[in-house]
């Protein structure tokens, strides 16, 4: 096994960054720094990196990326990109990059320095719970590009256990489960449903993301070259929050 892994500073689309930033290691290691910038860096034809693009709302995952990076944990060597706007930065992410000087010119000193000191995990604020997570997602690289039913169900099966294992650590059921693929071309394709009941029952979890892979293998003419697997419609199982919830 390599070293060297790829992880994902994203924040969940339409919620405040600072708030809902959290950082996922993507599936995989990589023997030496070139080999994980290459897969860090391979793009889409229209010029998005494919890695981060996971977490654009392609359809239901729903997280967007800060800044990516490859990082060796024996040496502490690191590579870090990050995302371009066309467009302009959005609003919500202005000011996060500047130093407290420019801050302080930008927003004044009382604005300004509340800025610099929030990005950093510095405040007098009173500690309030997180916004609730919207969903649990896992998604992989597999080992050959395949449309084949019962090596995607082998695989499906893996990350129906990693997704449920999380979702009852943090004692969640969920009513909405939904599948993607990432074809070799680098398109998308996802189907979902939504359960009666909210469960978090791997079984039950099992038995409807496999359907739905069914499902979406009708007609499928591109190998796949990425699998994914998301929950959401997440309720509490025990009914109330526990400490975690305020770190």
């Amino acid at each position: 096994m390599g070293d060297f892994k790829i992880l994902i500073l994203a924040y969940l689309i339409g919620h405040s960054p600072i708030e809902t930033q959290q950082t996922f290691q993507m599936e995989g290691w990589y023997k030496n720094m070139e080999e994980c910038k290459k897969e860090l860096l391979l793009q889409k034809p229209d010029g998005r990196y494919e890695v981060m693009n996971e977490f654009v709302v392609d359809g239901e995952f729903k997280w967007d990326w800060l800044v990516a990076g490859c990082k060796s944990d024996t040496t502490g060597e690191e590579f870090q990109v990050w995302p371009d706007y066309p467009k302009g930065k959005p609003k919500e992410l202005e000011g996060i990059e500047f130093d407290v000087f420019e801050l302080n010119k930008k927003f004044g000193r009382k604005t300004g320095t509340y800025i610099y000191n929030a990005v950093r995990g510095i405040s007098n604020n009173l500690v309030k719970p997180r916004p609730p997570t919207i969903q649990f997602s896992k998604i992989i690289t597999l080992k050959e590009n395949s449309k084949d039913l019962g090596f995607l169900s082998d695989n499906l099966k893996i990350l129906c256990k990693d997704v449920n294992t999380i979702s009852m650590e943090k004692q969640k059921m969920f009513r909405s489960i939904g599948i993607q693929f990432v074809n070799e071309d680098l398109s998308t394709k996802t189907k979902s449903r939504m359960l009666k009941n909210p469960t978090n029952s791997n079984v039950e979890l099992e038995k409807v993301s496999s359907q739905l892979l069914i499902d979406a293998l009708e007609n499928q003419e591109l190998l796949i070259r990425r699998l994914g697997l998301r929950v959401s419609e997440l309720t509490d199982a025990e009914g109330q929050s526990d400490i975690t919830s305020y770190f």
